[in-house]
C-alpha cells in the first residue's frame, strides 16, 4: 500500500531542505578553506614573479628626473583641469 500524498510531500520537503542545507554547508566550508589557504598561496606565488622580474634588465631612471619635476608637471595638469583638484587644493590655490 502506498503512503498518502500528504505524508510523501512532507518527507520530500524535509529531504529537500536537508539536502540544500548540506550542499550549502559544504560550499561554505570549501570557501572558508580557500580563503584561509589563499594567504599561503600568495606568499609562495611571489617568489616566481620576483625571479621573472629580475631575469630581465630594467630601464634605469633618468637621474635628472626628480620628484620636483613630476610634482610641477602634476600641478600644471591640475591647473589646466581644475575639476581634478581636491577641496584642500582649491583652498590652497585661493591664498
Amino acid at each position: 500500500m502506498a503512503a498518502p500524498p500528504a505524508v510523501t510531500a512532507h518527507i520530500l520537503r524535509n529531504f529537500s531542505i536537508a539536502f540544500v542545507g548540506i550542499v550549502g554547508t559544504i560550499a561554505g566550508i570549501t570557501e572558508v578553506y580557500n580563503i584561509a589557504s589563499m594567504k599561503d598561496r600568495e606568499a609562495t606565488k611571489g617568489w616566481g614573479e620576483r625571479r621573472q622580474y629580475n631575469a630581465k634588465p630594467q630601464p634605469q631612471q633618468d637621474r635628472l628626473d626628480t620628484i620636483f619635476d613630476r610634482t610641477h608637471l602634476l600641478n600644471k595638469a591640475k591647473e589646466a583641469k581644475p575639476w581634478n583638484r581636491t577641496a584642500s587644493e582649491f583652498e590652497r590655490a585661493k591664498w
